[in-house]
């Protein structure tokens, strides 16, 4: 059975028409509480711009796939929906199938979708957050003793709250002026016990504003969001926040908002709530929180409060500005009037179809990602990939070189790869240089947080993967390094002290380099807003020239052979300028021995 909603009075001819149907059982409304809120707000916002009755040739429904048994019949399809795993249970893969479109709460959801459903029929609308949830004024240091932590969520291990319980037993479980603050539905009471409160009440929205107005630090470790609506809410209050840097949240999660916490992907149990109101379990992937970086994160915030105030001013700025049910309705209404409607789809035909949906892309169990960019450089790009093959660690990479069209032997070394775990991605039309980098980096960190990029002209050493490893995890949590770089030029054979030294350097180098997302994705939504005529790797360098620095090592891991073939350079300046007659390769390294910052700082 669906639901008709329709806004009453006159109807405006020239407005969008759509039939809204929603599928919610009323015993089982606390547990899809993401899904109601989702459903009443997003309507809301929408009947102020939009027709809502049953003339509607397009349905929209909001639903886990769970609830998603048949067709709207005679009308357009629009699936919202989400999960939080690396893959969908069967009873979703084949329940999706049903939908004519497929709408996502975020950039992560829509990646999980598209390994069951056409990518070209999935399209991203976020969920907003409510205007209730106001911005409240913190000061520095705390107004108030003792300083709170809070989390918030359901008894559920994805949440987080395990992870979340170890750290502050571990840590903080004695010290005399914080508390813990745990909201969640188990009984309906408050109880302390030392310095934690469980507070277990169903409560109305506006206690539990108060509740994100009382608190100095959210704290939310989970395993895995579609979207993650309570880190929202709570960065819309102000309040500074450490969470999980991964899934549905990272598309308004970041560092330069808030404090992202590392992970490790792994297996684990999901559990959701089936349509007969049994419980159902899914084996799948998800984010286990890593303690060390969360504890640090969240004494970071206590010990540096005023620049996690900061944080969170930006964070709710952010929220305020990009993340409204205002927003997200005229996206949705945009969407309908641009793909939907009878015309566009043969929904008879779709009807007809038995839908005996197996399709299940592989997932890579590789921890590291490297990408690379290639174009028409064939002799290049085989000299890249010779050294790469050589480099120790290269068996633990996913490989993910994006391709230009126009030269067949390049598209032929790809294919032919086999001493790593390869997926290429072959261009139909020419991006050029600056969105194919774009698009590539966007590849890799939708697979993981740190991604090592290369060009068809940079070939690495053979111990390149190795200092990239050593810097992932040295400059993880120091967020005045931008990315780490392979390369560098001198002159003279260095003191052999100085082979395994690197050193900070105010300058961006595209030549082997790596970053963290957080980083990568403030930098780059600042250069497609404003700059998209310039190089991109000639924005980074001027935007983060004294303002933040990379890792150089002194002995370079990279050489540049792009004598030929580049866009501003001539072999004569080339090789004054940029080939390195002195690297890795050309010394003969008595001893391998851990990476080390040299003492006297910037260069």
């Amino acid at each position: 059975m669906h639901l008709s909603l329709t806004t009453g009075g006159l109807v405006q001819e020239n407005r969008t028409k759509i039939f809204w149907g929603s599928r919610f059982s009323s015993d089982l409304v606390g547990n899809a509480y993401g899904y109601r809120i989702h459903n009443e707000e997003l309507l809301k916002a929408a009947e102020r711009i939009a027709d809502i009755s049953e003339e509607g040739e397009d349905a929209v429904i909001i639903v886990s796939p769970e609830f998603y048994k048949e067709r709207v019949p005679g009308k357009v399809n629009w699936l919202y929906t989400m999960f939080e795993g690396t893959t969908l249970p069967k009873l979703y893969q084949r329940s999706i199938q049903k939908a004519d479109y497929l709408l996502a709460p975020s950039t992560w959801v829509k990646g999980l979708l598209e390994k069951y459903f056409d990518k070209d029929k999935i399209f991203v609308v976020n969920h907003g957050i409510s205007k209730e949830f106001t911005y409240k004024r913190r000061f520095y240091p705390p107004s108030r003793t003792p300083f709170r932590y809070l989390w918030i969520g359901a008894p559920n291990p994805r949440k987080g709250w395990e992870e979340l319980i170890v750290v502050w037993r571990e840590i903080f479980e004695k010290m005399p002026d914080v508390e813990l603050y745990i909201k969640t539905t188990v009984l309906d009471k408050v109880e302390r016990k030392g310095n934690v409160i469980l507070d277990a009440r169903n409560i109305s929205r506006e206690d539990l504003l108060k509740l994100y107005h009382s608190a100095h630090c959210f704290v939310f470790p989970t395993r895995g969001e579609g979207f993650g609506f309570t880190l929202a809410e709570a960065m819309a209050t102000g309040c500074p926040c450490v969470a999980t840097y991964y899934s549905g949240l990272t598309d308004f999660f970041s560092s330069f908002v808030g404090y992202p916490v590392g992970y490790v992907l792994g297996p684990g149990r999901m559990t959701f709530i089936g349509a007969t109101g049994d419980e159902r379990t899914h084996d799948t992937q998800m984010a286990y929180p890593d303690i060390e970086d969360l504890a640090m994160a969240m004494m970071d915030v206590k010990i540096n409060y005023a620049e996690a105030l900061s944080r969170g001013d930006s964070g709710s700025r952010q929220i305020k500005k990009d993340f409204t049910w205002g927003k997200a309705a005229r996206k949705l209404v945009d969407l309908v009037e641009t793909h939907g409607g009878l015309k566009n789809i043969d929904v008879k035909k779709k009807e007809r179809e038995t839908k005996k949906f197996v399709i299940e892309m592989k997932k890579s169990e590789k921890k590291y990602v490297m990408t690379m960019c290639a174009y028409n450089r064939p002799d290049y790009t085989k000299q890249v990939l010779d050294h790469l093959q050589g480099c120790v660690g290269i068996e633990k990479y996913l490989f993910i070189p994006c391709v230009e069209p126009g030269n067949q032997e390049v598209v032929d070394l790809f294919k032919k790869i086999s001493f790593v775990e390869c997926k290429p991605i072959f261009h139909e039309k020419k991006l050029g240089v600056n969105e194919n980098t774009w698009y590539a980096l966007k590849s890799g960190f939708e697979l993981c947080d740190f991604v090592i990029h290369l060009e068809d002209d940079t070939v690495p050493g053979r111990d390149f993967l190795l200092y990239m490893e050593w810097a992932r995890k040295k400059y993880r949590r120091d967020t005045e390094v931008f990315s780490v770089c392979g390369y560098n030029k001198i002159d003279n054979k260095p003191k052999e002290k100085d082979n395994f030294r690197v050193f900070k350097n105010n300058w961006f180098t595209p030549w082997g380099w790596g970053t963290w997302i957080g980083r990568w994705q403030g930098m780059i939504e600042l250069y497609w807003h404003d700059n998209v005529e310039t190089s991109w790797d000639i924005f980074m360098n001027n935007y983060l020239r004294r303002k933040k620095n990379e890792i150089r090592p002194i002995l370079s891991r990279i050489q540049n052979i792009g004598e030929k073939g580049g866009t501003f350079v001539t072999p004569e300046f080339h090789k004054e300028n940029q080939y390195n007659p002195i690297w890795v390769e050309s010394v003969e390294l008595q001893k391998e021995e851990e990476f080390k910052e040299i003492e006297n700082g910037i260069h």
